[in-house]
């Protein structure tokens, strides 16, 4: 059985108390949300356990994780050039793109990834990642998380979708169609009211699958 590499149990911890706090009773939160035992996380930060690749599942998953940085501690920033290498067996890369705006529609999405992320496998090959731009959908979606796409997904009515216009304009919306056209929403809706368009105004529509926070 390999063991985990000490750097990576302190990232592993870091994480844990970053959502869940440092109080009495985190472990247990962690536990339960990692569905697993109290004594199953013991044993895991008394390294007689490893994190395994279906604990990282459950990490990415359950908890939205940056399984890159949980592994080699490494967390690409906004504007970032540099692809990061993939290097967790099991995983898929996803390329993610800069920027669609979460504010008022104003941002182009880039014509090449800035860098990759690493992911659980999946029959969806059409997955990709979006550097969020903008205060719209706060606090549901902040500025600076990486969502993930789907071009697969069918949209469905109060889905958050990536928007992306004919003229090429992109942002990041809850979408309603209805006879009149495509109504978008904000999670903001004081400072950014909904706005309806013509659906011949929207070339296509991307439904978010996740969403990534990294630490």
């Amino acid at each position: 059985m390999k063991s985990t590499d000490p750097s990576v149990l302190e990232r592993f911890v870091e994480f844990g108390q970053r959502r869940f706090g440092t109080e009495a009773g985190w472990k247990a939160k962690y536990a339960q949300a990692l569905e697993m035992t109290p004594q199953q996380l013991s044993d895991i930060l008394a390294l007689r356990s490893p994190i395994g690749p279906r604990i990282r599942e459950k990490l990415h998953d359950l908890l939205q994780c940056d399984i890159n940085w949980l592994m080699t501690g490494k967390t690409p920033g906004i504007g970032k050039k540099k692809q990061i290498e993939f290097i967790e067996e099991g995983l898929v890369r996803i390329p993610v793109f800069e920027y669609a705006r979460a504010g008022s529609k104003t941002m182009m999405l880039a014509e090449k990834p800035s860098y990759y992320i690493s992911s659980t496998h999946s029959t969806d090959d059409s997955r990709f990642g979006i550097v969020v731009k903008g205060k719209s959908m706060e606090p549901e979606i902040r500025e600076g998380e990486v969502i993930v796409v789907s071009r697969k997904k069918d949209v469905k009515n109060g889905d958050v979708c990536l928007v992306i216009f004919e003229d090429g304009d992109a942002c990041l919306r809850r979408v309603y169609s209805h006879a009149h056209g495509v109504t978008l929403t904000s999670a903001n809706e004081k400072e950014y009211p909904p706005n309806l368009h013509k659906k011949s105004e929207i070339r296509t529509m991307y439904r978010m699958v996740q969403k990534i926070t990294n630490y």
